[in-house]
């Protein structure tokens, strides 16, 4: 059991604050953290409570995956891997943009904290009703 481990990223939790949504996605109209202003909301609570952080790129199957890694002082680590979701599988440019996006919220998630506006799934929801009534002629 990683005791040392559950009772720093405890304590990490009640200190890290509540970080401001500062950037607009003029795509869905809604506010973001970017990967900048989190990273310097976080680390140093991170580091005063001994945390660090790695984001590496990986393979998972053959697919390009980013492996997040949570480290205690005390040895200690949590980590998960994500497959990247690109439009192509050729295209570098595609595969930075995921990186990129994948980065943010994997570092929020692992922290646990919200990045983004909560829609409840709305925005996702309805852009699947929009393509199935498309596909249906409607």
């Amino acid at each position: 059991m990683k005791t040392e481990f559950a009772k720093a990223f405890i304590k990490m939790q009640q200190e890290l604050p509540r970080i401001k949504k500062e950037a607009d996605n003029p795509f869905f109209k809604s506010k973001y953290i970017t990967f900048d202003t989190l990273v310097d909301d976080t680390l140093p609570i991170m580091g005063k409570n001994g945390f660090g952080i790695t984001q590496q790129i990986s393979n998972v199957d053959g697919k390009i995956a980013l492996k997040t890694t949570l480290i205690h002082e005390s040895g200690e680590v949590i980590e998960e891997t994500a497959t990247l979701a690109t439009k192509t599988e050729t295209n570098p440019q595609d595969y930075g943009s995921a990186f990129t996006y994948f980065k943010r919220y994997a570092w929020s998630a692992i922290l646990g904290i919200a990045a983004d506006e909560d829609d409840d799934g709305n925005k996702v929801s309805n852009k699947v009703v929009q393509q199935n009534n498309k596909d249906l002629g409607i």
